[in-house]
């Protein structure tokens, strides 16, 4: 019998940027917290007088106040948080900690030495420093885990407004005793800018487990889980090539909230590596920088004769508002980040002048050159994926060894 796989996801936890917003917290958590008291006892919450509803509220958010972090370690059941558009249901939310939390918190913290509030009322400047006291510990960390026991749909709950939300089985979520380090999320990569929440395509969840279990005593919920990609299960290192070509890609938000990601994975990732210098690196989220301005990322730098070229990849190269400008920030910038492997460390190199680009997306492979399309259009790909073959690639590699050339 062959197990389900699931799905992984990220969220990224922050703090709250200013005083005001945070006592808002301690009111929507001591709401919460009492709605659930009353429902537990059989009570409906809309028969509670508005004025003790409250007094009871206003009580609890004063005396016994709980950040969002707070609420989530003390593992009150059945959070909504949130979480990734793509079905998660029985897979997993790691949850990282954002470098951006702790300088919320200590620009609070300060704004705090000023109210009265927080002299009047004790335990608010008490939960507001042992909140602090955690993030200074684990922040740039994937700090815990919990299962996820609905599908995200847009609402209301823990983390982000205006996003998706989903229920977690945060009664066993799980802290992590030795928490995973940003430094080796951005190996898998995964490039985590600002508080948002990411699919973890392909074998990211699964290399996120295995490096975990290096140094903790995982769950066995967690344990048990088998990861994978259900829509592009079948494509494999070894029968790309021949499966690319007459798979139909139908990707919409029930399959990932980074469809981007899915075509990388099971796409782009093989085809670079068969256009590039043998043995080369790829990089992959480079940052490109215009004298000290960073102008972007590019999703991929590879080698043809010894010289990078950028990548870009998305899901439909037409429905980009300017996709040519995009192509610019890497094709005219001065120089680029390469990681040195095994370290922390980034060098920068010069950025060659030849401003080749290539473009990909679920329709194929599309040339541009000083930022306008070469034998292609926004429409119509250079090189069909439908169309995919050895001798396609050849054809790539030596278009792009023509042009170095020139």
């Amino acid at each position: 019998m062959n197990t389900r796989k699931v799905a992984g996801g990220l969220t990224v936890l922050g703090f709250r940027e200013n005083v005001d917003i945070l006592i808002d917290e301690y009111f929507k958590n001591a709401e919460s917290d009492y709605a659930e008291e009353i429902e537990s006892k059989g009570i409906d919450p809309s028969t509670i007088d508005e004025g003790q509803w409250y007094a009871e509220v206003a009580k609890r958010a004063y005396q016994k106040p709980m950040t969002d972090i707070q609420v989530l370690l003390s593992k009150r059941p059945k959070l909504e948080w949130s979480a990734p558009k793509q079905d998660l249901v029985d897979g997993a939310l790691f949850f990282y900690l954002g470098n951006q939390a702790r300088l919320n918190v200590r620009a609070c913290i300060r704004e705090a030495q000023t109210r009265p509030e927080f002299t009047q009322y004790p335990a608010l400047m008490q939960s507001l420093m042992a909140s602090a006291s955690f993030i200074e510990k684990n922040a740039r960390n994937l700090i815990g885990v919990a299962k996820v026991t609905s599908i995200a749909t847009y609402g209301s709950g823990i983390g982000f407004k205006g996003r998706n939300f989903a229920e977690i089985d945060s009664g066993n979520f799980h802290s992590f005793e030795n928490p995973l380090s940003l430094d080796f999320l951005q190996t898998l990569p995964l490039v985590i800018n600002g508080p948002t929440v990411y699919s973890l395509v392909g074998d990211k969840s699964t290399r996120i487990v295995n490096e975990l279990r290096k140094n903790n005593t995982l769950p066995t919920w967690l344990e048990k889980m088998t990861f994978g990609d259900t829509v592009f299960s079948h494509i494999t290192a070894a029968n790309w090539l021949t499966t690319l070509p007459t798979t139909s890609i139908v990707i919409d938000a029930s399959v990932s909230s980074s469809p981007e990601q899915l075509l990388r994975f099971h796409y782009f990732n093989y085809l670079i590596k068969a256009i590039a210098d043998t043995n080369s690196p790829i990089l992959e989220e480079s940052p490109h920088w215009q004298g000290t301005t960073r102008s972007g990322f590019s999703d991929y730098l590879f080698q043809v004769n010894n010289v990078w070229i950028p990548f870009e990849a998305k899901v439909n190269v037409n429905s980009e508002k300017d996709i040519l400008g995009q192509v610019k920030k890497y094709t005219e910038s001065d120089v680029f980040n390469m990681s040195i492997e095994s370290s922390t460390r980034k060098i920068r190199q010069p950025m060659p002048q030849h401003r080749i680009c290539l473009l990909g997306d679920q329709h194929g492979i599309y040339l541009t050159v000083n930022s306008k399309f070469i034998g292609c259009t926004a429409t119509e790909p250079r090189w069909k994926r439908t169309q995919l073959s050895r001798a396609q690639l050849t054809d790539i590699r030596k278009e792009l060894q023509k042009l170095l050339n020139q």
